[in-house]
């Protein structure tokens, strides 16, 4: 067993990489379709890989629904302050979720601990 690592990470995969490929918003769409009650992908990294508004929108809708998603990297390209505002929404989300379960492993990491110095 891995220290710190939980069964459940090791049976599957759980993190996709789709960076610098140009594969566009039709992709993204059916991407968050998939993923959307998804339970064992914690990251994904869709730089650069041909996304417009659209395809935030769809990933952004998606983040609602899976709360398993820790990470999900969008690129820094964004110009349009339209488009900056969603980007930073759904980094927000991000964020949030791993305070959350940092939150989480900490305190049950303390619980096990103190456990285990009582008699």
């Amino acid at each position: 067993k891995i220290e710190g690592q939980s069964k459940v990470n090791m049976l599957g995969l759980v993190t996709l990489d789709f960076s610098h490929n140009p594969l566009g918003d039709h992709f993204v769409k059916e991407l968050c379709n998939t993923l959307r009650f998804d339970t064992w992908i914690i990251a994904i990294n869709l730089e650069n890989i041909g996304m417009t508004l659209l395809g935030l929108e769809r990933v952004y809708e998606m983040i609602q629904d899976n709360e398993t998603l820790l990470e999900v990297r969008i690129g820094t390209q964004w110009k349009s302050s339209h488009v900056r505002s969603l980007v930073d929404k759904i980094n927000d989300v991000m964020v949030t979720r791993r305070r959350e379960k940092f939150k989480q492993f900490t305190f049950a990491k303390l619980q096990k601990g103190s456990s285990e110095s009582r008699p």
